[in-house]
């Protein structure tokens, strides 16, 4: 519910239709919605995770470009899987985090076919052309003598590499602050393996799964999962609607090797630097303290100030 008002509230504030009244009062109520369902912390760090392997509709027919299972190893510390994050900010796929404004923050997982070492030796090559490459773009920026310096080469993403790009969900808390939560909003899965699809019989360069959380299964306590895999085709409403699905990713993701993460694309949040690193698994990132800094949070901190004092004075 909280979730929900506040992307209406910054919707409202992102039209800049201040002075209509309806608008003004309908801000207000969605303000008053979200100071009372604000978490504390003790109750934001009861919060239950919803990461299942087997997510709802996991018994639905596929075809092969979406043949995919969630694995059970994603999250742990030493294992196959790891978290990379773009260094110095602290947050990745900057693109999905602000069109979805800020309301949640994103974690990618990689997995390589040979292991961490073969992951680690791949970062350290596409931070060599990365540290060039952003190089050059300050170079560009603040008219600084260029150095010509070599761009390395791009290295290639291994086929066979798995990627997996988790949505979580940010709260509110009562002090005001926007909190990470472990409550997954969507996993966006690409296997870059080439394959046919059983349906068309055309051959494709990767598989890929999409799953969303269905809030009707998180609030049923009866419920084993709340994730659902979406159906093969079913449209996936990430930045704008995917009516084919997540294939047409590759549509926007056309780089060579880790450049896939930054659409070609206009409209593209890339930043200075996009040099990587490894995290510590299920690390959260820096994009509640980059939502702070948001206009639209500006406004809505406003209205939250006013309700806590106006509450404090009741109490008196």
């Amino acid at each position: 519910m909280q979730h929900e008002a506040w992307r209406t509230f910054d919707r409202l504030v992102d039209q800049g239709k201040f002075t209509a009244p309806a608008h003004r009062t309908l801000r207000y109520r969605l303000a008053k919605l979200i100071s009372l369902t604000a978490l504390t912390e003790r109750e934001i760090g009861e919060l239950k995770g919803n990461y299942s392997t087997r997510p709802l509709g996991n018994e639905l027919p596929r075809d092969s470009l979406n043949d995919l299972e969630l694995p059970a190893d994603l999250f742990e510390p030493d294992g196959e899987w790891v978290q990379l994050t773009h260094k110095g900010i602290n947050r990745v796929a900057l693109t999905h985090e602000s069109s979805h404004g800020g309301r949640s923050e994103f974690l990618l997982f990689v997995r390589f076919p040979k292991g961490r070492e073969q992951a680690k030796t791949y970062l350290a090559e596409f931070n060599k052309h990365a540290a060039v490459e952003a190089e050059r773009r300050r170079e560009f920026l603040y008219r600084f003598v260029p150095r010509r310096t070599p761009l390395p080469p791009l290295p290639s993403f291994p086929q066979g590499l798995r990627a997996i790009l988790v949505e979580r969900m940010l709260v509110i808390s009562t002090s005001g602050i926007p909190k990470t939560t472990p409550v997954i909003l969507s996993i966006a899965f690409n296997d870059l393996t080439p394959t046919i699809s059983e349906r068309t019989r055309m051959q494709h360069r990767l598989r890929s799964a999409v799953f969303e959380m269905s809030i009707q299964h998180l609030l049923d306590t009866d419920a084993a999962a709340s994730l659902r895999r979406l159906e093969f085709g079913e449209p996936f409403f990430g930045e704008q609607p995917f009516p084919r699905g997540l294939q047409q990713c590759s549509q926007c993701h056309s780089d060579n090797g880790l450049a896939t993460l930054h659409s070609s694309f206009f409209g593209v949040v890339v930043p200075e630097d996009r040099s990587v690193l490894i995290t510590t698994t299920q690390s959260p990132s820096k994009t509640p303290q980059w939502k702070l800094r948001q206009h639209n949070y500006s406004v809505l901190l406003g209205y939250l100030e006013a309700f806590s004092g106006a509450d404090s004075k009741l109490q008196e």
